[in-house]
């Protein structure tokens, strides 16, 4: 058994719980900046120094002392309180030169005015913005870096579930892996909350394979055995294929699907399965081969081949089908001959557009010729058509007719008239023969019902039932009180299971009897949840001591059950293709508002299954 701390499940200290700006918001380089002074190098807080009593001199010696000692990313604010300082200074001696300059009767243009110290202070300033840039150059790498190791590092985790081996193995890697994770440094902001979800996403899902109890796995076991045997027979198939480029290809899906798509077996089946597969793989790499050596004789005898049909398939276009029968068999027949033909591979170059002209003219001479046929039976199909609609009106007047003795034997002879006409269109075919069917089945129906009493208990069960129907909805129109109301419904219900069966033709009063019991529930102010659950325990009270009834719903709720499993799963799934996307994406919430739904219609299906397992 392994011991799991669910507290690591929750995010290290410096993970994201907040949704982050979206990227492009501020300028890079402010971004960068966030970025690292999340880290450890945030510069500590000082109060601002005083440089205006101090001199050039003393200024860049201040200055280069800065450059020097203090971290570059925690000297901005001093960095800039110096250099205006500076500025500062020098404008007021630079004013004060060229007024001079200028009572002296010179030209504003002429003036000119430099020290050297000025030049020395822009060499350290440009050397410290060089710094800096180099710096957060540095920083926006590291970033981008710890970036990569941490998608590294999901991948690896994605790898874990559903991995073949024991889980104890499974799990030490899971803990180092996780501490892995805590050791890599920060990452680009922009990047930080996404790549934390995605990453606490699949931390569930490990937790949830390590859960998966014995029997799941098995099954899953299961299914990847009898998957891979399939491939296994379809690699063994392409063998004897007569295409050896189109075979390998082919095998180049399967082992795909072998990889990407199938999970692990058995370990007793493993080995035998693989042997199997290395085995059909060798046989179609070998046929290939031969292919591939041997392709002029290969293509000599395709061209042979190819001949042989176009012969046969000239044969068939001689005959002359008369009936639709005919025509469909010939068409089959002709389709077989077309598929092998396109099955059959390459023909030497010199001799392909002859043959390929060949294909394409008996192709287009034998659709031609069927598509005549067909023509010249439409308007045959239409006088079909309105002589069967002339039995349809025949029948129509004599449905109703009470003559027994004399109209059973007209009816028979329009049935018999109906099967001797020729066929009618596909669009008309099935409205046509159900309106016959129908007025045929009305007319015995009643000659049934007059020679063939129904039970009198059956019929009696049936009135009595019709008066309940008639008593309730007449409860529904009504402003009785709302208790005296609630009463009158369960005294309804309780006579209607008192009655027992009625005729099957009228076994759909229980439909008319529900559709009113559930609107009388929902004017009673149950909410439509409940008027649902109590619904159903209505209906297998009915079915209470019919075990095949209750086996039966059993089999359709069980189903509706796997089903939603199966949605569920594949929607939990699908969030995987949207791990980089925001969770404010319409898709993505569109997801989770699907998998909600479905998790609900799950619990009330497991409830149905409870229910019917206590009748």
């Amino acid at each position: 058994m392994v011991n799991i701390d669910q507290n690591e499940l929750q995010p290290a200290a410096d993970e994201p719980t907040n949704l982050e700006p979206k990227e492009g918001s501020s300028e890079e380089k402010k971004q960068v900046e966030k970025s690292a002074q999340s880290g450890d190098e945030t510069p500590p807080k000082t109060s601002p120094k005083d440089y205006s009593e101090k001199n050039f001199e003393e200024l860049i010696l201040e200055f280069e002392k800065l450059l020097k000692t203090d971290k570059i990313s925690s000297i901005k604010d001093a960095a800039e309180q110096i250099r205006a300082t500076f500025n500062q200074k020098y404008t007021l001696i630079f004013e004060e030169k060229k007024a001079e300059f200028l009572k002296e009767g010179g030209n504003e243009i002429d003036f000119e005015y430099q020290i050297s110290e000025k030049r020395t202070f822009e060499k350290l300033f440009q050397e410290y913005k060089k710094k800096r840039s180099n710096h957060y150059k540095n920083v926006e790498q590291n970033l981008k870096e710890n970036l990569e190791k941490r998608k590294e590092l999901i991948e690896e985790l994605k790898s874990l579930i559903g991995i073949d081996q024991s889980i104890n193995t499974t799990y030490q890697q899971f803990k180092k892996l996780q501490e892995s994770w805590r050791n890599v440094g920060s990452i680009p902001k922009t990047e930080a909350n996404n790549i934390w979800k995605t990453y606490h996403h699949h931390v569930e899902r490990f937790y949830d394979f390590l859960h998966l109890n014995r029997e799941l796995r098995e099954l899953d076991f299961k299914f990847n055995y009898e998957q891979k045997s399939k491939l296994i027979e379809q690699a063994e198939k392409l063998v004897d294929h007569p295409d050896p480029s189109r075979s390998f290809r082919d095998l180049q899906r399967l082992h795909k699907r072998w990889k990407d798509e199938l999970g692990p077996v058995a370990k007793e089946h493993k080995d035998d399965l693989w042997e199997r597969f290395s085995a059909a793989t060798k046989k179609v790499h070998a046929n290939r081969q031969f292919y591939l050596d041997n392709q002029e004789i290969i293509f000599k005898e395709n061209l042979a081949k190819k001949i042989r049909l176009i012969g046969e398939m000239e044969q068939m276009l001689s005959q002359h089908p008369k009936s639709h029968q005919e025509w469909s068999e010939l068409s089959k027949s002709f389709e077989k001959l077309r598929e092998a033909f396109f099955a059959i591979g390459k023909v030497p170059k010199t001799e392909n557009s002859k043959v390929w002209g060949q294909f394409k003219e008996l192709l287009r001479n034998f659709n031609k010729k069927r598509n005549t046929f067909y023509k010249s039976i439409k308007k045959e199909s239409a006088k079909n058509l309105e002589e069967k609609r002339a039995l349809i009106a025949k029948v129509g007047e004599l449905k109703d007719s009470k003559d027994f003795k004399t109209t059973t034997p007209l009816i028979i002879q329009l049935q018999k008239d109906w099967k001797e006409i020729g066929a009618v269109d596909r669009k008309h075919r099935e409205k046509i023969w159900k309106q016959f069917k129908a007025a045929c089945n009305h007319y015995f129906n009643q000659m049934d019902s007059s020679r063939n009493q129904e039970s009198q208990e059956y019929l009696d069960n049936l009135e009595k039932k019709q008066a309940i129907l008639d008593a309730l909805s007449k409860l529904l129109d009504s402003e009785e009180d709302m208790e005296k109301f609630k009463v009158a419904i369960e005294e309804h219900l309780n006579e209607w299971k008192q009655v027992g069966d009625v005729p099957k033709k009228n076994s759909n009063i229980q439909n008319h009897f529900n559709t009113l019991l559930k609107k009388c529930y929902e004017k009673s102010g149950i909410k439509k949840s409940d008027v649902e659950k109590i619904m159903y325990a209505n209906k297998l009270q009915l079915i209470e001591g019919d075990q095949n009834a209750i086996n039966k719903e059993l089999i359709v709720v069980q189903k509706k059950i796997d089903e939603t499993k199966n949605e569920l799963n594949q929607l939990e799934n699908n969030l995987q293709f949207f791990a980089q996307s925001s969770e404010e994406s319409p898709l993505v919430k569109k997801v989770h508002a699907d998998i909600q739904k479905h998790q609900k219609s799950l619990e009330v299906l497991k409830q149905k299954k409870n229910q019917i397992k206590g009748i």
